[in-house]
């Protein structure tokens, strides 16, 4: 049996309650949708030492930018406020060195939820910071994050008829979940919107011509195990991991 590739996957610090104890943590979901594909996930610390992380991000053979907490608003230009939460600045500096290190290799890349969002702003893009205070959106992007609500259809995405994931994704309207408050707000360069909300709201970007270089605003590894499409996105992503 040969051995299978492997896949950077970013995580989330938090200090447990009592303890003071700094952990990195990630939903099971993710491996577990990467390892019934045929790769192996290898979980990255957020770190702000370039070698360090360069030195891992050499032996993977694709990367992958997990939900979690919101992006500093100073790579948007603007202030922290109420509305913000979960910041750490070590892993922004983490994901986007190995967001700009994958785009210049051409290295199989996925996105997903504050993973776009990272996308976004290391092509120098901007966020919409909270979406009910600064849209008349009349969409629910975010209910919720028990496991129940993870895992709801609630809204669909209009995806282009030339996108980079048409083979797994299709083309026309795709029902996702959605566990998220912030958004795209200006495209960033080389980034390409490939799917929207009925709102507008940017749902899916990626480079056209790239390995595969996509992010998407839902969560595909909570559906992984009935929804088909999003079976499909991530075997997509695994079979440019392994060419």
């Amino acid at each position: 049996m040969g051995i299978a590739p492997l896949v950077a996957v970013t995580t989330s610090s938090y200090i447990r309650e009592n303890s003071g104890v700094l952990t990195h943590l990630l939903p099971q979901a993710y491996t577990r949708a990467l390892l019934a594909c045929g790769v192996m996930p290898v979980l990255v610390p957020s770190t702000e030492n370039p070698e360090a992380l360069r030195s891992l991000y050499e032996r993977v053979d694709g990367i992958l930018i997990s939900g979690g907490g919101d992006v500093n608003p100073r790579y948007s230009g603007r202030d922290s406020c109420d509305l913000v939460y979960d910041v750490e600045d070590a892993r922004d500096t983490t994901e986007i060195n190995l967001i700009r290190w994958a785009y210049e290799d051409n290295k199989p890349l996925l996105g997903i939820c504050r993973g776009q969002q990272v996308m976004n702003i290391a092509f120098g893009g901007t966020l919409i910071m909270d979406i009910p205070s600064e849209t008349e959106s009349s969409i629910t992007h975010r209910i919720g994050s028990t496991a129940a609500e993870r895992k709801m259809l609630l809204h669909t995405v209009e995806v282009a008829s030339n996108s980079t994931v048409k083979p797994s994704l299709g083309t026309g309207l795709v029902e996702v979940n959605s566990i998220h408050h912030q958004a795209i707000k200006e495209l960033g360069r080389e980034l390409h919107p490939f799917a929207y909300a009925p709102d507008g709201l940017i749902e899916g970007v990626e480079i056209p011509g790239a390995r595969f270089f996509v992010g998407v605003q839902w969560h595909p590894e909570e559906l992984f195990e009935f929804h088909p499409q999003m079976q499909a996105l991530f075997q997509q992503f695994a079979e440019a991991v392994c060419r």
